[in-house]
């Protein structure tokens, strides 16, 4: 016996009841063949938006209706099928042909909304037909109606109508009702009803992933990978796993051999580049970089931008400036292209080229902490104290409160004489910062330069 009691989803609204359909019969003389045309008009509470044509009425018996709708199935002429199903309803409605005509229904595209009304049918003629009620689920399932899905899947939930395709359904509802545990429970019994069962494996592997049981999940898609090998797809999922775990070499090889048997294109290359920058393997990460680049119709900014941090975490300078550069002309207003660009211009002591670009960074994004932090440590170097006094103080103000601007901003205003403003900074740090040896040491500076120079 499986148990799910405890996460079904309680709600004491009614029960689900689709408006009746409704036929109107109308006659018409046309011409001198006095043709006569019976049009059965379906009336739905839903709105829809694409325009629908109604089934024409097929002449015959009840039997031959039938038999014309079943061949119509088969032979995938849904809407004949449609035709068939409800000229034969028009005869004598039975539970039986509502059903077919909701299969049908479920077969055509966004007519899900009428596959329930037909199921609904079906039931209102055999209430204790439990076979409609797993089809009706199945409907509301495809409408996205988790809720009312859910409700019916609870009334066959017992043998014989309880296998592993039920379950998954189950898990299915559960989960997008935001109750994974339930879910896991309900996946959980479809694989031990059906061991081989593909469907439910991946949809149990895929929700321990979810919920963080990560080697769980590595388990089962090891199954999957021993039980069907050409089910290599997976080997994207396994490697979101290893990057869940940090485990970013066995990522790499699990990504560049779904790479290899080609799955997830440009997405996957890049996130194959990202983990080997990750890893500092930086000339790896720059030729993955390079490489779809090359094949990419159109190298967006970004990708460009990657490829040049990579060459720059490579010690390529030159290399990574020309692809900053071609990030930039791709997009001016890149201001992370333009920061990574100045600080390239700086270890290649072209300090008026870089002040340039992180002007221009800040202008872009003038909230940024870390570019007006680039600019003071510039302007440090170049001797404009008071300049670099102003950016770390921004930087300050916009929540930037590291020990170590603190530190370089109180030097600079002790080296121009103002200690008073300087001890202010120190005991504000040091409130942060109780411990840092470095602030501690600058606060003994102040008190020795106050006691030698007394007011």
């Amino acid at each position: 016996m499986y148990i799910l009691s405890k996460y079904w989803m309680r709600d004491n609204r009614n029960e689900h009841r689709a408006t009746k359909i409704e036929y109107r019969k109308s006659c018409r003389m046309i011409s001198l063949l006095f043709l006569l045309l019976v049009l059965f008009s379906q009336y739905h509470p839903v709105t829809r938006a694409e325009t629908y044509r109604k089934p024409t009425e097929i002449k015959g018996n009840y039997t031959e209706l039938i038999k014309k709708g079943d061949e119509a199935y088969k032979e995938n002429r849904f809407s004949d099928a449609e035709a068939a199903y409800v000229s034969a309803l028009a005869k004598k409605e039975t539970a039986d042909v509502y059903i077919n005509l909701g299969h049908v229904y479920m077969m055509m595209q966004d007519r899900a909304d009428d596959a329930i009304e037909a199921y609904v049918k079906a039931l209102d003629i055999e209430p204790e037909n439990l076979k409609p009620v797993r089809y009706l689920g199945t409907a509301y399932l495809a409408n996205e109606d988790y809720r009312n899905a859910l409700r019916a899947f609870k009334k066959i939930s017992r043998p014989p109508e309880l296998d592993s395709d039920l379950f998954i359904s189950i898990g299915i509802c559960l989960e997008n009702l935001g109750n994974s545990e339930g879910s896991l429970c309900a996946y959980r019994n479809a694989v031990t009803l059906s061991p081989l069962s593909k469907k439910a494996n991946l949809q149990l592997a895929s929700t321990l992933h979810n919920c963080g049981k990560l080697e769980d999940a590595l388990s089962v898609y090891g199954y999957i990978l021993q039980e069907w090998p050409e089910t290599t797809e997976v080997l994207i999922d396994i490697g979101n796993i290893y990057l869940d775990k940090g485990e970013y070499n066995n990522a790499i090889d699990t990504f560049e051999s779904a790479q290899r048997l080609g799955f997830g294109g440009i997405k996957l290359k890049r996130s194959i580049a990202d983990l080997y920058l990750n890893e500092n393997m930086h000339r790896e990460a720059a030729l993955f970089y390079q490489r779809f680049i090359t094949s990419a119709q159109e190298a967006s900014a970004e990708d460009l931008y990657r490829l040049g941090n990579a060459y720059y975490m490579g010690g390529e300078n030159l290399s990574a400036q020309e692809a900053l550069q071609k990030a930039i002309d791709k997009k001016p207003d890149y201001g992370k292209a333009r920061l990574l660009l100045g600080s390239i211009y700086v270890e290649e002591l072209k300090p008026d080229e870089a002040q340039r670009e992180y002007k221009n960074a800040i202008k872009i994004e003038p909230k940024l902490a870390s570019t007006h932090i680039a600019l003071a440590n510039l302007y440090i170097e170049t001797g404009e104290k008071e300049k670099a006094a102003d950016e770390y103080r921004i930087a300050i103000n916009l929540g930037q409160k590291e020990a170590s601007i603190y530190y370089n901003l109180i030097v600079i205003l002790l080296t121009e004489g103002r200690h008073e403003e300087s001890a202010q900074l120190i005991k504000e740090a040091l409130r942060l910062y109780p411990q840092d040896i470095s602030l501690k040491n600058l606060l003994e500076r102040v008190v020795e330069t106050a006691k030698s120079n007394p007011p």
